[in-house]
Formats: C-alpha cells, structure tokens, sequence
C-alpha cells in the first residue's frame, strides 16, 4: 500500500477546528480508516482557547495520529484476500458461538498480527504452506511486531498471537479448508527463560505505599485507595476484585490453608470466598442483578471452581469488614433490589477510573506505570520465595500450573540474588 503522509502545513488539509462553549477549540482530522472527521480526545491534545493555539499542535503533533491510521491500514489489507476473509468470517461465527469467553481476543490477535503477517509480510496467500514458516513467525514477533503504541510486544502477548493461529489452523483442518498433513502448530515461546523479571519489577513496598497515598489523597479516591491495598495484599485480578460480593467476606478460613502460612507466622484474620466475576468490563445491574461468568481458566461457575483467598494483615481486614458494614446496610434497605448479589464490596467502581487512578499516581512519582496486575505478580512472587504449597496457590490465586512454575522460576531468581549480594559468614 503506497502512501503518503502528509507533513507541516500539508497537515492542515486535513483539518477542522471545533468551537464550543466559552470559546474553546478542540482537533479534528480526516481519518484514514472512516473518511470521515474524527475528534482528538481532550485528554491527548488538552484543550484550547484560540484557533492559532489548536492550529499550532495539529501542525507539530496530527501527523502521528495519521501514521498509526495509516499502520492500521496496512495490517488490515490482508481483507483485500477473499477467500482468508470468508475463512475468517466463518471461524469468527463459529468461535463466538462455540467459545464465547476466548473469541474476542482471539480474533483480535488473528485479524491484527497472525493473518497480516503471513498475507503482507510473507504473501503466502495458502495457509497450507503457513506451517513451514514457524521461525519466521516467532522472529517477526520478536523484532519486529508493534502494538498499538509501538511498543515490542511482550512473550505473552506473542504467545497469544500463536495460540490464535494454530487455534485458526486447525480449526481449517476440521473442516477440510487444508489437507490433514499440513496442519503443523507453531511453538510458543519460553515464557520462563524469555521473561526478564527480577527483584526490581516486584512492586516495593515504598512504591506501593506512595502510590496509595497519592490515590487516598485524590477527590474521591478513598474507594481506589482502598481497591489498591486489597489487591496488593489478596492477589486479585481486577476483574474479580470489581465483582466481589458483600457476603463472600467470612471470619473462618480452610485449615489446610491455616497450616500452610501459620507456622510462617502470618496471622489469618479471614477470608473471601471467590466463585465468579462480572461477565462485562463495565458492570451495571441490569433488574436488580449483575450478569458474571466462570472466573478465569474455570470452565462453569460451582463450588469445585471455587477459590479461597486469605486475608493475611489487620488492615486489609479493617478495609474489608468497613466495605461489608456499608453493604450490609444497602442490604437492610433493599436499595439495589432483593438480589444478595448485586450488592458489591467495592460498589461504585469501574475498571478504567481504578486503573487511570493508578497510572497518574505513577506519573506523578516519576515511574513507568505498571498497572495493577503487577501487584499480582508481586504476591505471586512472593510466596514462591516463601515456597508456598503448589495446591494452596492454585487455590488461592488460580494459576494454571505454567503460571506456578513460571513464578517458581523468578522466585528461583531472586532467592539467587539475594544469596549472592548477602555478605560472606565465617563459621
């Protein structure tokens, strides 16, 4: 695809000024992808209070939103090949129907990196030669592929990508779309030997306190405030920290449980009782109810697919016990209808505020901003330093056992650190 992205004054062709209340202006351009005009979110440009000031930053600051439109493009040109877009209309039908919970990213990982680099990268229009093309696959991933950002992708999102294409393979070899012998899975990266984590990409406990602060301080952080410090010290996904329910919060804990952090000398003080998680990113009640869904790696939502998270420290106890007092109360009043479920320990949250939240505290400490789940890795660390029982922490945590042994492997790591910085006993 030849193309040529416009630069400087050539920019403003492409440009409308947008004049709203109290004389302010905010960018628009002529997208690439729609043909249409499209509105620079203020958050990007930051709003303006004159033409010439709106005008200025377009000038010096639209062409990059051109080049990722224009990059959106090119991965989307193997659509031009109309027998791999009926193929992958067909799969989609088939996978959001069979495997609902798995096909958005999927497809995703398919239409954006997988298919684009056989049909634009390689032009290998046949996928029964793709098989042959394995190193190639995983050296592009590598060195090549971007996401969105231009970052390099990382080892598990390049293992997603080749996951979602041998899913799509043989998923044509059942239907006869390529011969049965030409069917050949792509291998995975290593994620243990290509990961790099080591002890300085656990969150500190510094760090984790600073950033909990800034958030307690911001105007009606308290709710995320208190979100970061239970999943700093629970482990939780955010997804399942969102969707937990008053009632799942009890004074008791399994003693197998009890037997594995005790003589460690930590003190249990309860536990939450985790069965499912809100089948949406944004969760709304819908009459009175809140739809959820199996949690992750769990095929239906019951008991057996449970788990049980303790709670370890007296604060974490404080903040949950306070949440379930509020709840409790809503309950007496039946103000969110006559479903226990609905009623949230962390009601009035919603993923994109907790995780922005997060991100300004980050910048505002000068740091790279790691997210959440980071501090899932943090715990999940930990207790493979501390090399907690491998059946408590599928339990607890919900591991699949690469995930196990992947921690186990920078627990590993660290211990070795440690023992090689620590000073020299003499006996």
């Amino acid at each position: 695809m030849n193309m040529i992205i416009p630069q400087g004054d050539e920019l403003l062709a492409r440009l409308r000024l947008r004049k709203y209340g109290g004389g302010k202006y905010s960018v628009r351009y002529l997208s690439y992808l729609t043909g249409k005009y499209k509105c620079v979110s203020v958050r990007k440009s930051g709003v303006f209070t004159s033409k010439e000031a709106a005008t200025e930053w377009a000038r010096i600051n639209l062409r990059d939103f051109l080049v990722k439109e224009f990059q959106t493009l090119e991965r989307q040109n193997w659509r031009t090949n109309a027998k791999i877009v009926e193929r992958f209309n067909e799969y989609s039908l088939w996978k959001i129907e069979e495997q609902p919970r798995s096909a958005k990213q999927d497809l995703s990982m398919l239409s954006n990196f997988g298919i684009p680099f056989f049909i634009c990268e390689l032009k290998e229009h046949n996928p029964n030669t793709w098989g042959e093309f394995g190193e190639e696959l995983q050296t592009w991933l590598k060195k090549t592929a971007k996401t969105r950002k231009g970052e390099t992708l990382a080892v598990s999102s390049a293992n997603k990508i080749i996951n979602s294409l041998n899913h799509f393979l043989k998923w044509m070899r059942r239907k006869k779309y390529i011969e049965y012998g030409n069917f050949r899975p792509f291998e995975s990266f290593d994620q243990r030997k290509q990961n790099r984590r080591t002890e300085k990409d656990l969150v500190t406990e510094e760090v984790f306190l600073a950033i909990h602060k800034i958030i307690s301080n911001q105007e009606g952080g308290k709710l995320f405030a208190d979100m970061w410090w239970v999943q700093r010290k629970c482990g939780f996904r955010v997804s399942e920290l969102l969707g937990l329910m008053f009632y799942w919060l009890s004074d008791e804990c399994p003693d197998f449980i009890k037997e594995e952090f005790e003589p460690r000398g930590l003190k249990i003080y309860g536990s939450l009782y985790l069965e499912s998680q809100p089948a949406k990113a944004y969760i709304s009640r819908v009459d009175g109810t809140i739809e959820r869904t199996a949690l992750k790696w769990r095929d239906c939502i019951s008991h057996e697919n449970a788990r049980t998270v303790p709670i370890l420290e007296k604060e974490t106890w404080k903040i949950l016990v306070k949440r379930y007092g509020v709840q409790c109360e809503l309950w007496d009043e039946k103000k969110f209808g006559p479903v226990k479920d609905a009623y949230l320990l962390f009601d009035g949250a919603q993923r994109n505020t907790y995780l922005e939240r997060i991100n300004q505290a980050y910048k505002q400490l000068g740091l790279k901003g790691g997210g959440s789940h980071v501090l899932r890795h943090s715990l999940s660390t930990e207790w493979g330093i501390m090399k907690i029982n491998d059946k408590v922490k599928e339990l607890v945590l919900g591991h699949k056992e690469d995930a196990r042994k992947a921690y186990d492997h920078y627990a590993g790591k660290i211990n070795a650190e440690r023992a090689k910085a620590a000073p020299m006993k003499r006996f």
